[in-house]
């Protein structure tokens, strides 16, 4: 069949799904949302996890189309960094103390995820592909990073794998805070 009668090249296609897979280790906020997210989560790891991942992937469409919908762009470049400066702090101060807090932060940072690596500008036809596989890509990185703090937290066991992933939290904060005291600095 030609391109023409199938509407649609499928190698364009699994471009734009590689690239849109590749977003969010590409994008600073989202990046230090997901590590931030992971050091709070993978404390308490394997217990929350399961719900941490699912409550960011289902308000990860929920950004999606609210980004669809209108949702300011301005919140979409200072959001990330602030909930990746939340949770970074919430893990190096008050490690897995508050479930629900942790829930609440995951639908926060899933939400601006979405609502991120949404291109509003394309038709949702032509960036669909892109945006799946963004939503992919974040959800498969936090897995993995969430994963990965936890197979920290437990290798090293006791307080040595508290204390470094708490330092870990820490310096996500410290970079979150200059990223949002350079993006606040060239607004105005």
């Amino acid at each position: 069949m030609s391109e023409a009668v199938i509407g649609f090249n499928l190698v364009l296609v699994w471009e734009e799904f590689s690239a849109g897979v590749a977003h969010p280790l590409a994008e600073p906020g989202i990046l230090l949302t997901l590590c931030a997210l992971a050091c709070l989560v993978g404390q308490s790891w394997p217990a929350s996890s399961r719900a941490a991942i699912s409550f960011f992937a289902v308000s990860t469409l929920a950004g999606v189309a609210a980004a669809r919908f209108g949702f300011p762009s301005e919140a979409q470049d200072a959001g990330p960094l602030l909930i990746a400066l939340v949770a970074a702090l919430s893990a190096a101060v008050a490690p897995a103390a508050w479930p629900a807090a942790t829930a609440a932060l995951a639908v926060a940072g899933g939400f601006l995820t979405g609502a991120a690596s949404t291109p509003v500008l394309l038709p949702l036809r032509v960036s669909l592909p892109a945006v799946a596989g963004a939503l992919a890509g974040a959800i498969l990185a936090l897995a993995l990073l969430i994963y990965t703090a936890g197979r920290f937290r437990q290798r090293f066991g006791g307080e040595r794998g508290w204390i470094g992933l708490r330092i870990a939290a820490a310096w996500v904060a410290a970079i979150a805070m200059m990223m949002l005291a350079l993006l606040s600095a060239s607004a105005r």
